[in-house]
């Protein structure tokens, strides 16, 4: 699921929580999609910018 948001990321830069979502709603869950997002921020595959529904998603390292 990882390299789904890594290739969503290569095409259009920055991502919602909901593209996210939307990209993976035939294969995880809400809760699921959250918990591998926090878990690519963590070992800095992603980078947060913004707070609350202006969050946006981009690639890190």
């Amino acid at each position: 699921m990882d390299n789904l948001i890594l290739e969503y990321l290569d095409e259009f830069k920055t991502a919602k929580m909901g593209d996210f979502e939307k990209l993976l709603e035939n294969f995880r869950t809400r809760e699921q999609v959250k918990y591998i997002v926090e878990r690519l921020l963590k070992n800095k595959t992603l980078i947060r910018e913004g707070r609350a529904k202006g969050t946006r998603y981009k690639k890190g390292i």
